[in-house]
């Protein structure tokens, strides 16, 4: 795939399905989805800023430049690596809010930034 394509493809996606996904609050409640939306985040900045294709261990590095709390790092983290984590409902009423506004934020900034692959 051409690096220009693969930039169209990238910014569609963040516009077109996950920032409209982020006004849905329901899902944000399951793991699932924190997890796959902030590490897409992570992945599709990276890959836009300088080409580079991240494994999940090396978007959880990049994902405090988006401003996540340490709490949220850390239940991705433990998560990631099987530890249990915390399932009270308050924490998954205030880690899905902070997602969904890391997610808006950070769409819009990646997706605003109009940088392309490899820098260039």
């Amino acid at each position: 795939m051409a690096e220009a394509e693969l930039s169209r493809f990238i910014r569609a996606d963040l516009t077109g399905f996950w920032l409209p996904a982020t006004a849905r609050r329901v899902r944000w409640l399951r793991d699932d989805w924190v997890d796959l939306g902030l590490f897409t985040l992570a992945r599709a900045s990276a890959t836009l800023r300088d080409g580079r294709l991240l494994t999940k261990s090396q978007a959880l590095e990049v994902l405090p430049e988006f401003g996540l709390s340490a709490e949220l790092l850390t239940d991705l983290c433990r998560r990631r690596h099987g530890q249990s984590v915390a399932t009270a409902w308050r924490w998954r009423l205030r880690r899905a809010a902070e997602t969904r506004g890391v997610l808006r934020r950070g769409i819009g900034r990646v997706v605003g930034g109009g940088e392309p692959l490899g820098g260039r």
